[in-house]
C-alpha cells in the first residue's frame, strides 16, 4: 500500500512540471539607433559697410603779428590792439582734374582789369602810402607791402554777389609767410572796412581770413595756414588764385585746382582787390600779369 502511494505521488509531480514550463523568453528585434547629422546653420561673417575711422588733425593757430592797416580809396584805419583768434574751420582739401576752366564753363570773362585805370586813386594816380604801394612795371602791376608784417590792402571799383575771379601772380623775391592775394566782398567807398581775406603765402599755403572792423582791428580766421601741393613755393614763382563766391559758399582753387570749401554768411556781396603782407622780407613786392572777373549775379 505505501508503494501505491509513492508512485502516486512522483507521477504527479512529473505531470504538473511538464505542464508548468515557464514561457519562452520572446526577444523582438528591434531597429538600429542612426545618428542623423546635425544641420546647424554656420556663422557667416559679412563685410561691414561701415567706413574706417579716419584720424582728422587739427589745425593750432599760428602765432603771428596781428597789427594791421587797411589802405583803400580813403584814410588809413589805424590798428587796435591785438585781437583774439575766435574760430577755425576743418575741411577736407580736394583736387579737381583737369584744371578748372571759368571760361569753358562761364564764357569769356566780364572783365579783364589791367594796370591802367582800375587801381588808380581818384585823383588819377597810383597808391603811394606809408604801408602799401601800386606801380606798373613792364606793363605788371607791382604790389609793395611797405611795413613789415602788417595785413594791407587795396580796393578795386568793381562788386557784386556771386563771381568768380582770378589772379596771376609771380612771387619775387619772398621767403616765409610773406603773402599775396585778394580781399573780397568789400563795403562800399567811404564805409567801414570789412570783407574777406584769401591770401597764398611765398612757402606753399594759405589761408582765409574774414575782418570785421579795421579800427579797431576784428577778425575771424575762418582756416589758418594750410600747406598744398598745388601751390608753386618760392621766390620768383607762378600761381594763378583762384576765387569763386556763391551765397555762403567760398571756394578756394591753386592752379585751377579746387583746395577747399569755407561756409561762411557774414558778408554777402561787395567790392573786392589786392592783399599784401610783407611778413619775412622787408618791402615784399609781388607782380599781377592778369586779374579776370566773371559776374554770375
Amino acid at each position: 500500500m505505501r508503494k501505491k502511494i509513492v508512485f502516486l505521488s512522483l507521477t504527479l509531480a512529473l505531470l504538473v512540471a511538464a505542464c508548468v514550463r515557464p514561457a519562452p523568453v520572446v526577444t523582438e528585434p528591434t531597429e538600429p539607433s542612426i545618428k542623423m547629422p546635425l544641420e546647424e546653420p554656420t556663422d557667416i561673417v559679412l563685410p561691414s559697410d561701415t567706413p574706417e575711422t579716419i584720424p582728422t588733425e587739427t589745425s593750432t593757430p599760428t602765432e603771428q603779428s596781428l597789427e594791421a592797416t587797411a589802405t583803400e580809396e580813403g584814410p588809413t584805419a589805424e590798428p587796435s590792439a591785438t585781437p583774439t583768434v575766435t574760430a577755425t574751420t576743418n575741411y577736407t582739401p580736394t583736387a579737381t582734374i583737369p584744371p578748372f576752366d571759368p571760361v569753358a564753363l562761364y564764357g569769356a570773362p566780364t572783365y579783364n582789369f589791367g594796370p591802367e585805370n582800375t587801381w588808380k586813386e581818384f585823383v588819377g594816380d597810383y597808391p603811394d602810402t606809408e604801408n602799401i604801394r601800386i606801380a606798373v612795371d613792364n606793363n605788371l602791376l607791382a604790389v609793395t607791402g611797405k611795413k613789415d608784417q602788417w595785413d594791407t590792402w587795396w580796393f578795386s571799383w568793381p562788386g557784386g554777389q556771386d563771381y568768380y575771379v582770378e589772379m596771376k601772380v609771380q612771387t619775387g623775391d619772398c621767403s616765409g609767410k610773406d603773402a599775396y592775394g585778394l580781399i573780397f566782398r568789400g563795403p562800399p567807398t567811404g564805409q567801414p572796412t570789412r570783407g574777406y581775406m584769401l591770401s597764398f603765402s611765398c612757402d606753399g599755403h594759405y589761408m582765409l581770413r574774414r575782418l570785421d572792423s579795421a579800427s579797431p582791428y576784428q577778425f575771424v580766421d575762418l582756416l589758418i595756414w594750410e600747406p598744398s601741393d598745388f601751390i608753386n613755393a618760392g621766390s620768383n614763382q607762378s600761381n594763378t588764385l583762384g576765387l569763386l563766391v556763391q551765397g555762403e559758399n567760398i571756394l578756394i582753387y591753386a592752379n585751377g585746382i579746387d583746395l577747399t570749401t569755407i561756409v561762411d554768411d557774414t558778408y554777402s556781396g561787395g567790392r573786392f582787390g589786392v592783399f599784401v603782407n610783407a611778413w619775412s622780407t622787408a618791402d615784399f613786392t609781388y607782380k599781377i600779369s592778369q586779374v579776370r572777373y566773371w559776374n554770375l549775379d
